[in-house]
């Protein structure tokens, strides 16, 4: 993966940054589902979300959330979706 420079961090992610952290973001769901033998009940019972609201995010309908749904679901998992600041040594 590619890291680029953002240069007003309060600015939204473009369409495709979005959709790719989506992305990212439903391949761990799926993978710690299978390693943990959660179903989607199961999941969406343990996020607080109904069980069709999984099934969306699991068929990549990823326009139909936010990544606040997608965090309240990654935290079952101990993980989230965030920014962080780097302060750079070049920095006067």
């Amino acid at each position: 993966m590619t890291l680029r420079k953002i240069d007003n961090p309060f600015e939204p992610l473009d369409d495709a940054g979005e959709l790719l952290v989506k992305h990212e973001a439903v391949e761990l769901i799926e993978s710690e589902m299978r390693r943990r033998g959660l179903t989607q009940t199961d999941l969406a019972r343990r996020a607080g979300l109904k069980q069709p609201h999984i099934s969306d995010m699991l068929r990549r309908r990823l326009d139909r959330f936010g990544v606040d749904r997608l965090n309240r679901v990654l935290a079952v998992f101990g993980a989230r979706i965030g920014f962080r600041l780097i302060r750079s040594r070049r920095a006067a």
